[in-house]
């Protein structure tokens, strides 16, 4: 296998292109194949030893392990069919992504009515203690503290993720369509960009207001879904003490099943990611390795042995190499593609290049991710971003029509945390805290406010103490 940095480096200057970039495919596929066999066979036998923790899934739940573990048995197979086994990863793959899509949707929906039970909560302490906590805040001081907070970190997109943190935190004071109004210039950012990126906003604009639907999927929900049901016609202003203690703990009992939940599937899903790439990438390269054998050894009988931790002693640090030459050589695979379509389609290796394309995204930390690159060359243009516009505010106004004020509230809150930030300068976050924090007639939603704010500089403090400690 040749040296990853070399090669790069002489094809970056061009030197003898048709046999560096048949160098290049060649190297890649070798890298990438070894390291998915590496990773593949620690996640799936991390899976094995783990499932036995999951005793109260259920049966659905279950068979998705058995078709995921059968899947990284087959890609252990003597003479695999490493077509059919793409495809039936990509079929299983789909089928674990609509089971995250709907557990995403549930826990939008529980986001939204967390941030209305937070503050209703403050309904059922002592109101002389709230009002006392309150007249004993130092506004000016607690505002400097906030700005301290927004600005520890240099970094640009650190600080806009803090401001769209507080903002999705103070009280909301905007009218629906000056809302809209923050909504549609945040669209029209994507004029000139492909529709991909523009369908991503739109989807998380969504899925913020709770606009997709808490539906079915293969794994049972129905307590999620029947609470969301009764979240949604609940009238809040009319809770008791005792009504409120009950849905408070019936939701902190379904954020339990969604992250056991999504965690079991993240797990699965890492190991058929691995076991695609492995079915796309399987016979490029030019040897197979040690690594690669073991790796195939211990997958072939998992199922039938179990888990044993000695079998993995041989395979510690060996994927560090291939990782570091899989990020040398993807440093410059967009240029590559870029600057030698043309040499690449010459010497046949044009298809290739594009399936390590859907490798790279199948491999990376975005289990989930969508790899159909179908729209990737339609561009948004002004016609498209109008539509946009016009149907994302037709859908939050039938909404908002619907929702009772502590909900519309909530929906908008996390809304303007989820928009691009759109303050000049320091002074316009100062006043705007200070008039919707600060100017907030509600007692329990301002203390509700103050006390999340506090807790999320002082975890951000703790944080920042455990690294100097580290450091």
């Amino acid at each position: 296998m040749r040296d990853a940095r070399g090669l790069v480096k002489e094809i970056s200057r061009g030197a003898n292109l048709d046999k560096n970039l048949a160098d290049y495919s060649g190297c890649m596929a070798e890298n990438i194949g070894n390291y998915a066999a590496l990773e593949l066979t620690f996640s799936a036998c991390i899976m094995a030893e783990s499932f036995q923790e999951y005793d109260q899934i259920s049966p659905q739940e279950k068979q998705f392990y058995e078709d995921v573990m059968e899947l990284a048995e087959q890609a252990a197979g003597d003479a695999p069919d490493d077509a059919a086994l793409a495809a039936r990863a990509d079929e299983l793959r789909k089928r674990i992504t609509a089971v995250m899509e709907a557990f995403t949707s549930y826990t939008d929906h529980l986001t939204c009515y967390e941030y209305v039970m937070e503050r209703l909560a403050l309904r059922f302490e002592r109101q002389d203690k709230l009002a006392e906590e309150l007249s004993g805040l130092d506004e000016e001081q607690f505002l400097n503290r906030i700005m301290m907070f927004l600005g520890v970190n240099q970094d640009k997109n650190v600080m806009w993720g803090r401001i769209q943190n507080l903002i999705s935190i103070v009280p909301v004071r905007m009218t629906k369509n000056a809302l809209f109004d923050r909504i549609s210039r945040a669209v029209s950012l994507y004029k000139g960009a492909d529709k991909q990126s523009l369908d991503s906003f739109l989807y998380k604009i969504r899925s913020l207001a709770m606009l997709h639907p808490a539906e079915e999927c293969e794994v049972p929900a129905e307590e999620i879904i029947s609470y969301i049901d009764r979240m949604e016609h609940t009238d809040f202003s009319a809770l008791d003490e005792t009504a409120f203690n009950r849905l408070n703990d019936t939701m902190e009992a379904c954020n339990r099943t969604i992250s056991e939940v999504t965690n079991y599937f993240y797990s699965l899903q890492k190991i058929v990611n691995f076991v695609y790439a492995l079915g796309i990438v399987r016979g490029r390269g030019s040897s197979v390795s040690v690594e690669y054998k073991d790796c195939m050894g211990i997958l072939k009988r998992l199922r039938t042995d179990g888990y044993e931790d000695e079998r993995l002693v041989g395979l510690e640090g060996k994927i560090e190499r291939y990782v570091e030459n899989c990020n040398v050589l993807w440093a410059v695979f967009d240029e590559v593609m870029q600057s030698h379509e043309g040499m690449l389609s010459e010497l046949g290796l044009l298809a290739d290049m594009k399936e390590y394309q859907i490798i790279r995204k199948l491999i990376s930390d975005s289990l989930f991710i969508d790899i159909d690159e179908s729209r990737d060359d339609v561009i948004v243009d002004e016609a498209a971003i109008k539509q946009a516009s016009e149907e994302i505010a037709a859908e939050l106004s039938d909404l908002f029509g619907r929702l009772p004020k502590a909900v519309k509230r909530a929906v908008m809150a996390q809304l303007l945390g989820g928009l691009p930030v759109e303050f000049s300068n320091g002074d316009e976050i100062c006043e705007y805290v200070r008039t919707n924090l600060f100017g907030c007639q509600d007692r329990c939603e301002k203390a509700a406010s103050v006390r999340e704010i506090k807790r999320m500089i002082k975890e951000e403090e703790e944080w920042r103490g455990l690294n100097d400690f580290l450091v």
